[in-house]
């Protein structure tokens, strides 16, 4: 079985929305494993890592291992996504294999990204949840490929609200935006032009 995977935004020392990581890890511990347990904070504190600026933890487990790696972190530039179909394509866990996304990935063309369409309705794109504006208030797909932790975060604060979303629905929008754990609601809004097949 392939083992699982957690990334988590550290900034100026203070792990970032970890209640929704931890929560993520002990649901899918119960799904797959009997009694196994992991305490993140714990497992993070055992390293040293730098106290400045946003580093990405990389968490990697099963049911008996815990790898913690550190990086400084350096975000894509995502401008444009094409869209991409995959009726079939299933992550509702955080899998550390991503062969089925990273080959919908390889059909993005000149995109920078791609955005998955599954049985008609939009999901993520390869990295990251998606939340579109429509005047003041902003949108997420109801059933994405991945419940993501800041993806979470913001629903449970009233910030987006999640809605079924179709390909002829892009239209409607005025813009959207990638988030995830380490793409924060701040990150920049593109018009939905941008998206395309």
């Amino acid at each position: 079985m392939s083992r699982f995977l957690e990334s988590i935004a550290i900034v100026d020392g203070q792990i970032q929305r970890l209640r929704w990581h931890q929560h993520r890890v002990d649901h899918t511990l119960n799904a797959f494993y009997k009694n196994a347990t992991l305490d993140l904070y714990a497992a993070i504190q055992e390293y040293p890592f730098r106290q400045t600026g946003t580093v990405k933890c990389r968490v990697l487990y099963d049911s008996s291992s815990c790898e913690v790696q550190f990086s400084t972190y350096a975000p894509r530039i995502i401008k444009t996504l094409k869209l991409v179909e995959n009726n079939d394509i299933d992550y509702p866990y955080k899998f550390a294999d991503r062969s089925a996304i990273n080959h919908a990935f390889d059909q993005k063309g000149q995109a920078d990204d791609i955005l998955i369409v599954k049985n008609g309705r939009i999901t993520d794109s390869s990295i990251a949840n998606i939340a579109f504006r429509r005047g003041e208030k902003w949108f997420t797909p109801r059933e994405p490929l991945l419940r993501g932790t800041m993806r979470k975060c913001l629903l449970e604060n009233g910030m987006l609200t999640e809605l079924d979303i179709t390909v002829n629905d892009l239209v409607s929008f005025d813009g959207y935006k990638l988030i995830n754990a380490l793409l924060a609601f701040t990150s920049g809004e593109y018009p939905v032009s941008n998206i395309h097949f």
